[in-house]
């Protein structure tokens, strides 16, 4: 429970975001939804030119570490791949403050944030579908 929250969380940090669906599904998928995020924030950041070409070299780079973290640890819990994960966000946000202007790394940084909030509430949403299925009340606050 503790890593889907973390990865949760992480995903949207990551922009690249949506670990929770990176952690859930491996595949094909997974890189189509990461090359959704990046093309929103893109959009959202109003980059072009070789601006957009050098965030979207930094992102796939770190689509490529975050498979590999994920290979690595083969879907265990250990709290290795938590600071793996963290360490490669943090060389993201390093690279990526070389190439977008304060201005753009703050607005990253709200649409993070916007991200993270939006997954916290299908998250919740999807508990209270399980709580439904399983007869308990959908009124009932979640920790």
């Amino acid at each position: 429970m503790k890593c889907h929250r973390f990865l949760s969380t992480l995903a949207a940090l990551q922009i690249a975001v949506s670990l929770p669906a990176l952690a859930q599904n491996r595949g094909p998928g997974m890189e189509h939804r990461f090359q959704a995020l990046t093309d929103t924030v893109v959009t959202r950041l109003a980059l072009s030119g070789d601006t957009e070409k050098a965030f979207r070299a930094i992102m796939d780079e770190q689509q490529q570490g975050m498979k590999k973290i994920f290979e690595d640890y083969q879907g265990r819990r250990d709290p290795q791949m938590r600071e793996d994960m963290m360490a490669l966000r943090q060389a993201t946000d390093a690279k990526l403050a070389t190439v977008l202007s304060k201005d753009q790394m703050k607005q990253l940084h709200e649409l993070r944030t916007e991200l993270r909030s939006q997954m916290r509430d299908r998250g919740h949403q999807a508990r209270q579908g399980d709580s439904a299925e399983q007869g308990k009340p959908h009124d009932r606050p979640h920790p």
